[in-house]
């Protein structure tokens, strides 16, 4: 029996009254599927290691943006379908936020 779980992932961005859209000029980059086979790494853990990787991304282009990456584990779910009502967690981030 395997422990493997295949957690689905994809990074979107507002849009006004479109609502929410895949991220960026390649949103394959940007939505995929991680599979653990511990259960520490979760649904927390994935969103955390898309974020690392927006997070390297925007620094190297000098061009954060407000998105939200949503974290599945249901594969019926497409990434265009998924939102935080389907999504096991949402995480939104919003780095031109003043401090």
């Amino acid at each position: 029996m395997s422990d493997e779980i295949e957690w689905f992932y994809a990074v979107q961005t507002p849009r006004g009254s479109a609502g929410w859209v895949p991220y960026g000029a390649h949103p394959e980059q940007w939505t995929g599927t991680i599979t653990t086979d511990d259960p520490a790494e979760d649904a927390d853990h994935v969103a955390a290691t898309v974020t690392r990787d927006l997070a390297a991304s925007w620094q190297r282009s000098g061009s954060p943006a407000h998105v939200r990456v949503c974290v599945w584990d249901d594969p019926r779910i497409e990434p265009g379908d998924v939102g935080p009502d389907v999504a096991r967690l949402t995480v939104e981030v919003q780095p031109d936020l003043p401090q």
